[in-house]
Formats: structure tokens, sequence, C-alpha cells
């Protein structure tokens, strides 16, 4: 490992100034020319991608692309964009996710310019945490890609591209939200290039929230910053801070035990009432990334990073961190790791591409009452290639060796993918991976082992219409479960284990186009079954998911304005309850019935660089939930704007 990044170190410094700029003309994806601008050389559009070439097989999230979503999280702009499952509880700032695939929320794996950023000990990323505003990309690998890409992925590797701006001239962008249950927020972005070849970017984003129901109060508060260097119109180089300052009530959904009814506003109690918690964290990067040439098919991308996380609980009355636990002590737990991420692309010929990566990472977590202490190093080393046989065929495949936490695993997978016509595309993909066990899971569990097969048909009926099918088959042996037991002695409440065989497979459609002129509408459906290894059933997510949105569209010379409603249906489930101290689901006996998410009615506007969206969410006050005994909000007006000034 310590010889790969000295090659890639190397390789980085020896070919810093071979090519000299008299003779670059940058890729058409930037610009392909100088700019009379502070900033002499262009910053590269792959700087923070995790992929760099050609290579485009992946669902890609631009910034410009979330302009008209009414969104305040990550999980709202994901949800927009994947078949995925959502988790949203229903608050802001508790952990939103996605069941991806036939997979649970700590198979993801998430990224910021490469760089692992899941919560080590805990082995997910609240969503909630992280910036709406602080990302030029966002790139959504699958299956065989996301195995070998991912840190400890199983199914799902989300790698977030820093945001990138070039301006002269004072550049400002403004964010706010605004919406019912007390809900107040605002992102701000400053950006200039403060001299030749060096940009300046400060953000901040804050968000209050009383929720819906006891103990589901939220407040954020984050900054954020990037220093860029572009020494030349090859290279790129970065520092960012990520700082967020996140406090949630985290109250396990509402107690249908002791509740008339967990949609009840004033009445329903919360499992936890007085379970709170506030993250403090602090992302540290240094980004390099070197184009040996103008094409992006000889590239060198290295990272250095530090994350530092501290966590402040309240117990309430609710659970007790030790003997002499009190309603009013806070526990405090930390964990830090740093380390470096490297990645090589080349291509030596047209019809090849190769992909080298890998990282050393030094985790440090202390002993608390729901995990033990580890101190060590975790590594990974992945090899990955493309073999173009026709503009219409091609083949990509790949193989990850990694230790984590004192424990070893292995995922490789092969993609394909088949051009029938310029109109119709289908990928077929098979991956293997070992899920290692996190801290709060225990370490000396064993890992669970996933084989995934899927494919997925891309339609285009025409200029204004798609429609994307696609279908999976997914095998977990020894899957990492959860049991809910308030009578341990060790005061965690909740018992990992590793289970029986559970197959799980799942079918999703997604429609968009336009059915008239100016009238276009969106369709979603999503349908999961699983079974354990006896063939019984299992009821943790609802069989049929769908979701439809029908709006017409008004365009008066480059302003824009649309109107249109929304609604969607689950079928019945039984669903995990959300155990929030360690991020864990364990088995519910709460039915939910068929539940209609409500009609919501929407209008959005562009207006110049100004975007404003409003929409009346759940007018009937329709009640129902994606995750067991966490319900969604009632009626309530929602609004959103943003809008920017000076932007190049």
């Amino acid at each position: 490992m310590k010889l790969f990044f000295a090659a890639i170190l190397s390789i980085f410094i020896y070919n810093l100034n071979l090519i000299s700029d008299d003779n670059v003309t940058p890729s058409d994806s930037v610009k392909t020319q100088r700019i009379p601008d502070s900033l002499l050389s262009l910053p590269l559009y792959n700087h923070g991608k995790f992929l760099s070439g050609k290579y485009n097989k992946f669902r890609n999230i631009n910034k410009r692309d979330i302009q008209l979503i009414n969104y305040t999280g990550l999980n709202d702009i994901i949800s927009h964009f994947t078949p995925f499952y959502s988790q949203d509880m229903g608050s802001y700032s508790t952990y939103n996710s996605f069941f991806a695939l036939g997979a649970p929320s700590r198979s993801i794996s998430w990224g910021f310019n490469g760089r692992n950023i899941n919560d080590i000990e805990i082995g997910s990323l609240n969503p909630e945490q992280f910036p709406t505003e602080f990302f030029e990309n966002i790139e959504i690998f699958t299956g065989a890609d996301a195995v070998v890409f991912g840190d400890n992925a199983a199914s799902v590797f989300v790698n977030i591209q820093e945001i990138r701006y070039n301006s002269a001239l004072p550049f400002t962008r403004i964010w706010f939200g605004n919406s019912g249950f007390g809900y107040l927020g605002a992102d701000g972005i400053f950006s200039q290039n403060v001299m030749p070849n060096v940009n300046f970017t400060f953000g901040f984003r804050s968000y209050n929230s009383n929720g819906a129901f006891t103990n589901t109060w939220g407040d954020n508060w984050n900054a954020r910053v990037i220093l860029r260097w572009n020494p030349d119109n090859l290279t790129s180089i970065s520092f960012t801070e990520n700082f967020s300052n996140l406090g949630s009530g985290t109250s396990g959904g509402n107690n249908p035990e002791i509740s008339n009814s967990v949609f009840d506003e004033i009445g329903a109690i919360p499992v936890f009432s007085g379970l709170n918690e506030r993250l403090f964290r602090h992302d540290l990067s240094i980004t390099a990334t070197r184009n040996f040439d103008t094409n992006t098919t000889n590239t060198a991308v290295l990272n250095f990073y530090i994350s530092s996380i501290r966590r402040d609980r309240s117990s309430g009355s609710d659970l007790n961190f030790g003997l002499s636990d009190t309603t009013s002590q806070v526990y405090k737990t930390t964990s830090n790791f740093f380390g470096t991420e490297g990645r090589y692309e080349i291509a030596p010929v047209d019809a090849i591409s190769l992909r080298f990566g890998g990282s050393a990472e030094v985790d440090l977590i202390e002993r608390t009452y729901y995990h033990d202490e580890f101190n060590g190093v975790s590594t990974a080393g992945f090899a990955h290639s493309t073999i173009i046989f026709s503009d219409d065929f091609d083949i990509n495949g790949g193989v990850r060796f990694f230790s984590k936490f004192g424990n070893v695993g292995l995922a490789y997978g092969v993609k394909q993918n088949l051009n029938i016509a310029k109109n119709l595309k289908l990928t077929a993909d098979l991956s293997y991976s070992d899920r290692l066990p996190y801290p709060v899971e225990g370490l000396s569990l064993k890992s669970e082992q996933h084989l995934a097969l899927a494919g997925e048909m891309i339609y285009r009926l025409n200029e204004h219409a798609q429609l994307i099918t696609g279908a999976y088959l997914r095998s977990i042996f020894s899957p990492i479960m959860a049991e809910f037991n308030p009578l341990t002695d060790d005061f965690n409440y909740i018992n990992h284990f590793n289970g029986s065989s559970i197959t799980r497979t799942g079918l999703y459609l997604d429609f968009s186009g336009d059915i008239l002129k100016n009238l276009s509408m969106r369709l979603h459906g999503l349908l999961q079954y699983s079974i354990d290894d006896a063939g019984n059933q299992i009821y943790d997510l609802p069989i049929i998911t769908t979701s439809g949105r029908l709006f017409y569209t008004y365009k008066p010379g480059k302003s824009m304005l649309r109107v249109g409603v929304e609604t969607g249906l689950l079928t019945d489930f039984r669903g995990d309850y959300f155990y929030p101290v360690t991020r864990s689901f364990y088995p519910g006996n709460h039915d939910s019935g068929i539940m209609l998410t409500g009609i919501t009615a929407f209008l959005e506007v562009k207006l110049g660089d100004a975007f404003v969206k409003v929409q009346y969410e759940n007018i009937l006050s329709q009640n129902y939930y994606y995750v067991a005994v966490n319900p969604m909000f009632t009626g309530n007006l929602r609004l959103t704007a943003n809008w920017t000034f000076n932007e190049d």
C-alpha cells in the first residue's frame, strides 16, 4: 500500500511540468479558452470527482439539476433522481436515508472528493448533516461499481464532488427555506478569485425546526470553506473544511403500545421522550488532481484528510448510560480518523481504460457503553477496467480487497452495457461483496455476504419522454440484524447478531415526459418482496410504493413557470422500528395498512437567476410514514428559494 501511494505521488510530481500551458487546450467540459479573469488557469471539471475519464455508467446529479426541486436536505435530492426507497422519518434532522436495491442504509458508502466520510463507529452518514449547496456533482454508483469503488459498500456508493466557482467579481448565492412546524433555514455562499489562480469560497447553513411530534426538533449549523489553487490548466489543488453542528430530538418514533394513535400530533407518546443528540464534526481535506493529457484519459488524484467527531447525548428518562446516570447527564463520545486516498486512471488504448486506487486510514474510536474501543488501521485497494468492444457494447469490472476494524473483506463485480438502438440501452450487473461489521454492531460478528444481480433498461420514447425500468435480486448471507432488549445489563438496549439468510427482489419503473403540449407527467413505481431462508415473507417494507406528478409548464422568454400536483401510495407493511443511538432498525409489529401520501400542490418558478418553489404538502393531511411509527408531515406550506449574484 505504501508503494502504491509513493508511485502515485511520484507520477504526480514528475508530470507536473511535463506539458506546457502554451500547448494545452482545456477540455470542452470546462472551457476551451483562457478567460479575461483574475483566475489565469481554469479549475479542472473533474477535480473532486471519483472518476475522471470517459466512464459515465452511473447516475450523476449536477448542482444545476436541483434548481426547481423543493428540497431541504440530501434525502429530498437523491430520492428525486433514484429508484431507492426513501427512509424519510418526517423530521428535518433525523437520519433520513435510503433502502437501496434490496440493501439497508448501512450498506451505503459515502465519500467526499473520493475520501470516506461515513461516521466510522456507526457505519453510515446522516444525509441531513451535509450541506446541500456544497456539491458540484453527486456521483451515485450501484452494483459492481459501488462494491469496487465504495468503502465497505454492498449496494451504493455516493461520492460528493466539492463545489466549483470561478469569478473575478464577488459571487453570492442565497438559499432560503420556510415551512410548517417551525422550520426556518438559510444557506449563503460567497466566492471570489482572491489572486491569480486562487479561488476562495465560504459558505454557511443554518436551520431550526420544532418538529411535528414530541422530541422531533432539529437545529443545524454548518460552515465550510474551500481554498483552491490551479497552478496550470491541468492541475487543481484544494483545501476544504466542512464543520457541522447538528442537534436533534431522537424520539425513535411514536410508541404504538402506549399511544392512542401514532399519528396524533398532540397525544402521541414517543419511544424516547428525552433522548437528544448533538453532533460536532470537522472534515478537513486536501485534494490534488493532475490530468496528464487534455482529455482526462491519464489522471492521478491524491487525498489527505482528517475527521473529528464528537457526539453529545442527553439520556432523559429513557435510557441509562451507566449506573450513575441521571436524567440530566450528557454522555459524550469521540471518534477520529485520518488517512490518505489515491487513484490513478489511464487509457493505454482507446478501447481499454484502467483504474487503480487505494486508501490507508487510522481509526481512533474510544470505548463507549454501546461499542468497544478500536485503535488501528483500515486499508483498501481496488482495480477496475473497461473494455469497449464497439460504440454500442462494453464490459466493466473490478475487484476490491479491504480491511476494516481488524476484519478483512473482498468485493468484485462485472457490468455489461449494451445499446440495442439509439434510444434503447440495457445494463446487466453482477456483484459480490463482504459488508464488514461496524463497532456499534460488534466487531466479533461475521461479515454479511451480498450476492446481487441487477438489470436496467432506458428507453427514450422521444425528445421529451423517457422510460426507465429495472430489476434486482439480492441474497444476503449471515445478515447483521438487531433486536431491542431493554433488560440488557450493558445499557445498550439493542443486540446485534448474524441472522439467517434473506433474499430480496424488486422491480422499479420511472416514466417522465410530455403527454400533451406543455403538460408533463412523471410516474414512479417500486415493488419489493423479501423472504427468509425458510421461505417466509418479511414485512419490513411495503410491497408496492408508487408516486405520480402531473404539471403544466409555461415558458415566457428565459423565465419558466410550473404548476401541478403530486401524490403517492404505500401498501400495507409492518416495518422496522428505528433505534437512534446506533442507527439500527429492529423488527416492529405495527401494521400500517394501505397509506396514501396525500395530495401536494406545487408551483415552481424561474425568474432570471432566481428560483422560487412553493408547495402545499399533504393538503388533506393524510396519515402515512415510510419508516414504521415515524409519521410524515400533515398539511403544511413549504417555501424554498435560491438566487445568485454575479455568477460567471
